[in-house]
This record gives C-alpha cells, structure tokens and sequence, in this order.
C-alpha cells in the first residue's frame, strides 16, 4: 500500500526513502554481478578501490540489473501514485558507484553541460519534476542532501553549489542495505 506522507516528503524535501525494497537474496546478486565486473568500470577518482559505470543499463551485463530496479512493483507503485497515475519513463540515467563520492551537486547537467538544458526550466512548476531510485546495496550514511533545495532554482556552477551547501542545513541519511532513495534531481547533495 501506498503511503501518501513518503511522496509528500519527496514533494517538501526533495528525497524519501523506501525500506526494504529489495530482499537480502537480491542485494547480495546485485554486489556479486557489480563485484564481477569492477573492469568494465571507470576510474573517476585516484582511489584504487574506486568505481564509476554511467548509463549501467548500456551494458549487457547490468541490463538484466536495470529492468529488476525499473520494475520493481514497489517502486512502480510508488511513481504511479506520486505520479497521480499520469505517464512516466526511465530517461537513462542510471549509475552504478563504488567507494566514490562527490562534492555537493545536483543531477541537472552543470558547468560546461548546462548549455544542454537549452531553454527547458527545471523548476518549472508547469511539469512533474525527474526522479531518480538510488538502491543501496550495503549499509552507510555516505548520502548528505539540503531539504528543500529542489524548490528554488540553484546555480548550475559547482562552485557555488559548495558554497550554497555550506549555508544550509544538512541531513545526513542513514540507509540500509535494499533500501531506495527517491530523489528529485534537483536536490542539492
């Protein structure tokens, strides 16, 4: 069953989380088919032990991966409902990260990239905004996000995103193993 005060968290906050999602069983698949396939990964930070896959759901290894995340009936069920049952797609953004982390973004497209936004206006109130799952597959505190930081528009600079993260205030997220995120992207985090 639904629950209305997850989306209305998602509308004021611009994140909730789904417990549970996805079962133990499920979780340790996910890190085995990943741990199996750090090579085809990149190398985005100076960490040995770091990795980075965008666009997961290119590759026929994680295809399989992507449409059990996609179609996940809680999920689904989620989107439908937050979504008031109005049509929604998957728009390839997908990402698989391993002991990585960033400084405070959002996922709109930034700094030599904005220019693709072209005319569209991402706070736009006219439409429903992007969403995006984050399945964590261990346990950890590593997601910090501004509440609230969806509803106003934001600069597209990293620069002075880092500035605008450090005037704000901060909510650390614990999250366990199987559970999704849902964020909007144009949540600063």
């Amino acid at each position: 069953m639904f629950d209305s005060e997850l989306s209305d968290g998602l509308n004021t906050n611009g994140y909730c989380v789904l417990r549970q999602v996805f079962d133990p069983e499920t979780v340790t698949r996910f890190r085995a088919l990943i741990q199996n396939h750090l090579e085809e990964m990149g190398k985005t930070r100076a960490q040995a032990h770091s990795f980075h896959l965008a666009g997961f759901h290119r590759f026929s290894a994680f295809c399989g991966m992507h449409s059990e995340i996609a179609q996940n009936q809680e999920i689904v069920e989620f989107l439908n409902s937050h979504y008031e049952n109005a049509p929604h797609y998957a728009i390839g953004l997908s990402d698989i990260t391993v002991n990585r982390s960033q400084h405070w973004h959002t996922d709109l497209l930034r700094g030599q990239y904005a220019s693709f936004l072209g005319s569209v206006d991402p706070w736009s109130t006219s439409t429903a905004p992007c969403l995006k799952a984050l399945l964590y597959l261990q346990d950890g505190k590593s997601l910090r996000i501004v509440p609230g930081s969806h509803l106003d528009p934001s600069p597209l600079d990293d620069d002075a995103l880092e500035q605008l993260a450090s005037s704000d205030t901060i909510k650390q997220l614990e999250i366990k193993a199987g559970d999704v995120v849902m964020m909007d992207i144009r949540a600063l985090h």
